[in-house]
């Protein structure tokens, strides 16, 4: 097994740089926008604010500043929405590209 992983690892890196085909740009580079919507449990909103500040905001800046999202817009209705559409918080985030929202290797953390 670890022969053959060699074995087609060397030939990779064996091809030229110059051979290898380019990506064309097409509609699939364009922005993708993708909403999040959240529902917090009663009485639990200062939990939720604090956590959120905490784990999710600050990914969202790094990935912003290295380019991965362009836009980041949260949402909290003016009233309350009823049964199945009620939600109490909104994340619109534009990422640069469809690849840059769902995995990207040069934002590997280590």
């Amino acid at each position: 097994m670890r022969i053959r992983i060699a074995a087609i690892g060397l030939a990779l890196a064996a091809v030229p740089l110059d051979a290898q085909p380019k990506p064309a740009v097409t509609a699939a580079a364009r922005p993708l926008t993708v909403e999040y919507y959240y529902r917090i449990t009663w009485g639990s909103a200062g939990e939720f604010d604090r956590l959120y500040a905490r784990n999710h905001a600050p990914l969202f800046a790094e990935m912003k500043r290295l380019g991965f999202i362009r836009r980041i817009e949260t949402e909290i209705p003016f009233t309350h929405m009823a049964g199945g559409e009620r939600w109490d918080l909104r994340v619109t985030i534009t990422y640069r590209d469809p690849a840059a929202a769902i995995d990207d290797p040069a934002f590997k953390r280590a």
